[in-house]
């Protein structure tokens, strides 16, 4: 079977990725986002076709900024923030306490949406922000969200599978629980551009084509690989700079165990026909180890017992692994790579090269390197 295991939301993985940020330490970050403004200015007035899509735009009215969504490049902590200003979990002092679950599901009457058509003239005069992310990671982020973990086996998996693979087991058909990774590739490479709901979804489609930049017009064009950072300068941008202790966590990574967790452990009664729970547990587990959250010697308890397993009891085997080692930054990053390198590894020449054109768009737009180092040659 082909590689189908890593973790959920994928941070920066290997340098290198994007021009941009190699400059980021020689020159201030204000010049940074002032050249990926104008380069996008520059790339929109002489090559780019505009699609004037702006599939989703949310934001902070008391604020002034807009927010033009990109799914799998940090839009969860964005939303998070634009829930928590609009009074979800205020009273609490931090948007961190709102969880993954609560940000998707929750309070949908907090999440508000704009547009830039129908006489709406917030977005035209906002500042206007939106976040990218090398592709090929992006694709792989959404691959292991949304296919090892179960969240979108019935909505797209059960496509994948028939659209891509012949004489598919009736489990497979029926649930989508077993997408390869080499199979999403190539059913994203079917699909190409396309913006039904039935055969694409934002979590994957090209961050321009769900957000023409031309159209948009971003003040501020922030990135995945170093989010914080483009984060941080951006609340200060808007105003809301004293804030930022309230954004940060002690542990980032215990906060991402914690927040996938809890986010699987709460859909799990949607798929429990397709898996079980020690099943869900397994996934997760070994989400966690490819992401350097656990070590890969670090075996999953084979002892578990289902009636056992609940999201608390869990989280307590996923800190006990952990505290048994210590990883470094460098180190994860170190996994991380290679974990990239074998996924992409299963990704035939002739597939690549179709994903380079499907993406070209935002390889130009957005500075990326379509011949990233983690790709084999």
């Amino acid at each position: 079977m082909a590689i189908i295991t890593a973790a959920g939301n994928m941070p920066a993985l290997v340098t290198g990725v994007t021009n941009a940020t190699k400059t980021a330490d020689t020159v201030s970050l204000d010049d940074v986002i002032t050249g990926r403004r104008q380069r996008v200015e520059t790339m929109c007035q002489r090559f780019f076709t505009r699609t004037n899509a702006m599939l989703e735009i949310s934001g902070i009215r008391r604020a002034n900024m807009s927010y033009c969504v990109v799914q799998k490049a940090g839009c969860t902590m964005w939303i998070r923030l634009f829930k928590y200003f609009e009074g979800q979990n205020y009273e609490r002092g931090s948007p961190m306490t709102l969880t993954k679950y609560q940000v998707h599901y929750e309070r949908a009457d907090l999440y508000k949406r704009y547009t830039i058509y129908n006489g709406d003239q917030f977005v035209k005069r906002s500042h206007r922000v939106m976040t990218v992310r090398h592709p090929f990671t992006r694709i792989w982020s959404a691959f292991i969200d949304k296919f090892l973990l179960p969240d979108f086996w019935f909505s797209k998996g059960t496509q994948i599978v028939r659209t891509v693979r012949p004489k598919a087991s009736k489990k497979s058909l029926q649930c989508g629980n077993d997408v390869t990774f080499p199979e999403f590739v190539k059913y994203l490479l079917k699909i190409g551009h396309q913006r039904t709901y039935v055969n694409q979804d934002k979590h994957w489609l090209p961050a321009s084509d769900i957000c023409d930049p031309c159209a948009f017009k971003p003040d501020i064009i922030a990135k995945h690989e170093t989010f914080i950072t483009d984060l941080e300068y951006t609340v200060n941008r808007i105003g809301l700079g004293n804030l930022i202790n309230s954004f940060k966590v002690e542990d980032p990574t215990k906060f991402e165990i914690r927040d996938e967790i809890d986010y699987n452990f709460h859909i799990y009664d949607t798929f429990k026909s397709c898996l079980t729970k020690r099943e869900l547990a397994e996934r997760l587990w070994n989400a966690f180890i490819l992401n350097g959250y656990i070590l890969a010697n670090q075996t999953f308890p084979k002892e578990l017992q289902e009636d056992k397993i609940t999201a608390a009891s869990f989280e307590e085997l996923v800190t006990d692994g952990r505290a048994k080692f210590t990883l470094s930054h460098e180190e994860k990053k170190a996994i991380r790579k290679r974990v990239l390198s074998t996924a992409f590894k299963e990704i035939p020449h002739s597939d690549m090269n179709r994903l380079r054109d499907l993406y070209k768009n935002d390889f130009d737009l957005f500075d990326y390197d379509p011949f990233p180092e983690f790709v084999p040659t």
